[in-house]
């Protein structure tokens, strides 16, 4: 009987620890006071990997700017949108340059638009991997629905320490660059989801607004607003702006948790066959080779998935 009391003492002393940390993830404004909740809880490195991801979706993004800023000068003429076809092309190419310069690998970039693999060309099988599983776990916050920073930001340093007490350093390591991939997605796209879409839909915005400016359109009854109303440009653009509206509102349940999850399931599977790859090399400047792997996947995997999404 009084280990029974024991057990249950402990137990309800566990759920206590755990029901504070999660308050004070949950609160509102200086709340977020656990280490948890402020920044990822893994080695430096790593914590690179989510801000490299980031600089390469910028990267794209200009690529699409450039083309069709080159493009006016030329002709004259913004109003015509690539087809898909064009447009990933054009992607293509321009993250293979990208990569070369960063040192990332060029090889996956295909594979991640085909859609058909979801692992580097040395025909690794990462559902075979035991950090597979860690996508899944991944998958399953992201499914609880919107949430802010650092609730995410304490759901996925439980995985950090699970996959530190439960698996290799190697394995671990793969975890971290999923999960820094993770994080800095959501922010990403929480902020850059309008852009893009707006980019892809009606490319001809991107001559009359600059980045900042297409991220701050909005929704007001049903309608694209802009964050300035120049009556001169919005008149010349409002009667096609419909088929925008329906892809941005609501980003994270509609669309945006979908490109997260591409994003953490290129990088984990790019990390694993990184680090192989990358183990004997050491890596490319801060980024180990896992990282290195996870960059390359998880840039290409998210570019993918809302070329896809905006031409549905």
């Amino acid at each position: 009987m009084m280990m029974k009391k024991l057990v249950y003492g402990f137990f309800s002393l566990a759920v206590i620890a755990i029901a504070c940390v999660i308050y004070s993830c949950s609160a509102d404004g200086d709340g977020f006071s656990t280490p948890e909740c402020r920044e990822l809880m893994m080695p430096d490195e790593f914590k690179q990997v989510g801000i490299k991801h980031n600089e390469g979706l910028d990267a794209a993004f200009l690529v699409l700017r450039q083309h069709y800023q080159a493009r006016t000068r030329v002709m004259g003429d913004d109003s015509t949108k690539l087809s898909k076809e064009a447009i990933v092309a054009l992607l293509k190419n321009g993250l293979k340059e990208y990569y070369v310069d960063k040192g990332y690998d060029t090889s996956v970039v295909d594979g991640y638009f085909r859609r058909d693999i979801y692992a580097d060309t040395r025909s690794f099988d990462i559902n075979e991997y035991p950090v597979y599983k860690y996508v899944d776990k991944i998958n399953d916050i992201l499914d609880e629905g919107e949430m802010a920073p650092e609730q995410l930001l304490f759901k996925l340093n439980t995985l950090n320490r699970e996959a530190e007490q439960c698996l290799s350093e190697e394995d671990a390591a793969i975890v971290y660059a999923g999960t820094s991939t993770c994080y800095y997605s959501f922010l990403y796209w929480r902020e850059n989801y309008m852009k893009w879409k707006i980019a892809l839909k009606r490319p001809d915005l991107l001559n009359r607004f600059d980045d900042e400016m297409l991220n701050a359109f909005v929704i007001r009854k049903g309608r694209l607003v802009p964050p300035t109303q120049t009556r001169g440009v919005w008149d010349s653009i409002s009667e096609t702006i419909d088929d925008v509206i329906d892809s941005v509102k609501d980003w994270y349940d509609e669309s945006g948790k979908d490109i997260v999850k591409e994003d953490t399931k290129g990088a984990v599977s790019g990390a694993a066959g990184g680090a192989v790859a990358g183990s004997m090399a050491g890596g490319v400047g801060a980024l180990p080779g896992a990282g290195v792997g996870a960059a390359s996947g998880g840039i290409s995997g998210s570019v993918a998935e809302i070329v896809d999404q905006a031409f549905e």
